[in-house]
């Protein structure tokens, strides 16, 4: 086939994130009137810093039904620091998506109960070691992050992984993880990652020099695999061994010589 394959026929697209049904309580604090919404599973309250006590203390009371709070520009959040958001050490999630250039992130280890951390700030360097119950992180690699000592983590998704040995070999120890997206890692395979062995979604994108899907057929309870720009790939067919796969995804992903090995994969929806 040519230089680019999408496999949709086979009914190859991303499931859309299960919603959940909300209770808004209402707010002790006369006229504010908290901005929650969905990221995903997650029910978010976006922090403004024009109430940033109201908002704060609103996220405490309802931890049962607030998954974390959010910051972003657009919706009021100007602050230079994370300031009096560290003083509520209760908190069990922070997503920083959005946020003004050069937010001082320090102190940030305070928040030891973080269950949810996201950030999409490329200089994010803090080490993870700090919140062992972690149990989903969404931001930038480095190499001191800490991620052996996150024992706890379930979902996970990395810009620019560039582990030494050039696999997820790095990444074994995670025996918890549920769903892992890799985003412009530099990795030749997929070694190690037979040991993620209650992995349910693995996410490749723009993986420049990925050549081999070794390994991942062997995992016994993916359902779906997705690989985007993976240019080198050459064994698209590994994965026809994976009997557990609902849905699969290759896009600009090499050459692929055949589509027999669908004709195996009846389990696809």
């Amino acid at each position: 086939m040519g230089q680019s394959a999408q496999l949709q026929s086979k009914g190859i697209a991303r499931q859309a994130a299960p919603t959940r049904r909300w209770r808004i309580p209402v707010s002790s604090h006369a006229g504010f009137e908290p901005r929650l919404s969905d990221w995903g599973t997650r029910r978010v309250l976006w922090l403004d810093s024009d109430r940033l006590s109201e908002g704060l203390e609103y996220a405490e009371r309802q931890l049962e039904s607030v998954d974390a709070v959010g910051l972003n520009a657009v919706y009021g959040f100007r602050s230079s620091s994370l300031g009096e958001v560290l003083e509520h050490t209760k908190l069990r999630g922070l997503i920083m998506v959005g946020v003004p250039p050069g937010l001082d992130l320090s102190g940030l280890q305070r928040l030891r109960d973080l269950r949810v951390l996201v950030t999409h700030d490329t200089t994010f360097s803090n080490d993870l070691s700090w919140f062992p119950k972690l149990e989903e992180y969404r931001g930038p690699w480095h190499k001191d992050l800490g991620l052996e000592n996150c024992r706890s983590l379930a979902t996970l998704s990395l810009t620019s992984y560039r582990p030494s040995g050039r696999d997820l070999a790095s990444l074994c120890h995670l025996d918890q993880l549920r769903e892992l997206r890799l985003t412009r890692p530099g990795v030749t395979s997929l070694r190690g990652v037979r040991s993620l062995t209650t992995l349910e979604i693995l996410d490749v994108a723009y993986a420049q020099n990925l050549v081999t899907v070794q390994d991942a057929e062997a995992l016994p309870h993916l359902r779906e695999a997705v690989f985007q720009n993976c240019p080198k790939l050459a064994d698209h067919s590994r994965l026809g061994e994976c009997g557990t796969l609902r849905s699969l995804q290759f896009t600009r992903c090499g050459v692929m010589p055949s589509l027999a090995f669908l004709d195996s994969m009846r389990q696809l929806e």
